[in-house]
């Protein structure tokens, strides 16, 4: 990683010219720790805070409708669009390899909202604009133009949004809750790099709505797969496994792995002995050039399941709602990532 620092001036951005062979973690808001029912400071991705909030929205950490704390941005201004805006660690800007942004977004309404990728310190180079409208479509921007509608949301549930840029080949990705719904699209962005995330509303002078975002992540990708207690390695050590719960008083967490073979594992939540989740990840190539992913479950609280393919950076993520049984899964398009 080649770092350029200027320090003549507190609003120059430093620049990571290439990327990490592990992962980092540039940009985590979890919320989790921050006063309920009180504005958001605005100390910076150390405190997991916005640099800055817009008058024209308020931004107040809730302890509700989600499992835990959550960002709240509610539109004050019905004639002016309003940004909370997340820095990245360090006044980042970065400049190649692979970087992801993940980000949960709860719609208490259908209204006008936006998350916007930026370079630091400005808001002149337009990575990505993901638009969420009144009529429930999502649609995309950037500076090489616009396109739309991609995909659709939901109010009163979570859509996961992920945004994978290639910044050496200038494209990225979108995912709605673990599907690609647009690939290798050129952000037409040339000269600077990503330095920021705004979460806002729209300018529109007939619309005021509220939605809430938590656990807003910038990491870049790393290139292998790194096992751990809550993490497996499957598939040729490729895909990264990984699972949250919740169950019906609120207790939730990160699942813990267990390895069984190359290909498969099992996750366990309140004891070693209870096993919950049975998962593994099939090199399908040779049948139908994708990667599978088939799972199972004994269990019926709230499961997340996350599997990265770290060659790419492609997510595929299932989830299941509090008090449904977990169904077998067999997702024999997970991946289109072969070979």
């Amino acid at each position: 990683m080649y770092v350029r620092a200027l320090v003549l001036t507190v609003a120059v951005a430093v620049v990571l010219m290439a990327p990490s062979a592990m992962a980092e973690v540039l940009l985590l808001a979890d919320f989790d720790d921050l006063p309920i029912d009180e504005p958001v400071g605005t100390s910076g991705a150390a405190a997991g805070e916005p640099v800055s909030v817009d008058p024209a929205i308020t931004a107040i950490v809730r302890g509700t409708p989600l499992a835990t704390p959550a960002l709240e941005i509610r539109d004050n201004d019905d004639f002016s669009a309003g940004y909370a805006r997340f820095q990245l660690l360090g006044d980042v800007e970065v400049s190649a390899g692979l970087l992801a942004i993940d980000a949960d977004l709860y719609f208490v309404e259908f209204e006008g909202y936006t998350i916007a990728v930026r370079e630091a310190f400005s808001s002149a180079s337009s990575f990505a604009n993901v638009d969420f409208s009144e009529w429930g479509d999502v649609s995309l921007s950037d500076a090489a133009g616009a396109l739309g509608p991609v995909g659709d949301y939901e109010t009163g549930r979570v859509t996961r949004l992920r945004l994978l840029f290639d910044l050496d080949a200038g494209t990225y990705d979108v995912f709605l809750d673990g599907q690609v719904v647009v690939a290798g699209r050129a952000h037409g962005v040339t000269g600077t790099g990503i330095g920021a995330v705004l979460v806002g509303t729209i300018h529109d002078p007939d619309l005021a709505g509220t939605f809430l975002v938590d656990d807003l992540r910038v990491a870049t990708v790393e290139t292998g797969c790194l096992t751990s207690a809550t993490a497996l390695c499957l598939s040729g050590e490729r895909f990264l496994v990984t699972a949250d719960y919740r169950t019906g008083d609120g207790t939730s967490g990160a699942a813990q792995a267990v390895a069984l073979t190359a290909d498969s594992g099992y996750f366990w939540f309140f004891g070693q002995d209870n096993l919950e989740v049975v998962v593994k990840v099939l090199d399908g190539c040779a049948v139908n050039q994708r990667y599978w992913v088939f799972a199972a479950g004994m269990t019926n609280v709230e499961v997340s399941l996350r599997v990265e393919d770290t060659a790419t950076g492609q997510l595929f993520a299932h989830s299941t709602s509090l008090g449904e049984p977990f169904a077998p899964l067999q997702a024999t398009a997970a991946f289109a990532t072969c070979p």
